[in-house]
């Protein structure tokens, strides 16, 4: 996996193992991904990613996937368009974050859909959503430090 698979991976383990001591071995993870894209839009190409995490031979977890609405130009997605296979909100709306931020930082959404998704969150219901998002920053940091060492130092870098 690339870094930013493995960034994804991190943050998606840790949301669905919040142990203090969970290390997962990025070394027998893979990524099992698809992308649909809306054919001759080059404005709003992305209809829907989807992906799923592939542990040792057999082992599939952490599935997800996520649609896209074109508007005004830009693909734009709510919670109600991304499935996670846990239900809470607060996992929910780590996930559906972290998946827009991989696709931000891989070039598949223009710079600022994170910043905008986000706002959309908050905008409509803002009460625990607002903290949930508010703490992003910070769960991306302790995802990070479940990377493997240069990888960690690579991402930690890459956010100060």
């Amino acid at each position: 996996m690339n870094i930013f698979e493995s960034f994804l991976a991190a943050k998606l383990f840790r949301i669905a193992s919040p142990l203090k001591k969970f290390n997962p071995n990025f070394d027998e993870i893979r990524i099992v991904s698809n992308f649909n894209r809306r054919p001759g839009d080059p404005r709003c190409g992305l209809v829907m990613y989807s992906g799923c995490f592939v542990v040792g031979a057999e082992t599939v977890v952490l599935p997800f996937s996520i649609a896209f609405s074109g508007r005004n130009g830009r693909s734009t997605s709510s919670l109600a368009q991304f499935s996670y296979f846990d239900a809470r909100l607060d996992v929910r709306i780590l996930a559906f974050l972290s998946v827009l931020d991989f696709l931000e930082a891989t070039g598949e959404l223009p710079l600022g859909s994170l910043a905008a998704h986000t706002n959309r969150i908050v905008s409509k219901r803002p009460g625990c959503r607002k903290e949930i998002c508010d703490s992003y920053p910070e769960f991306c940091e302790r995802a990070a430090k479940d990377l493997p060492y240069d990888m960690s130092l690579e991402v930690l870098g890459a956010a100060a």
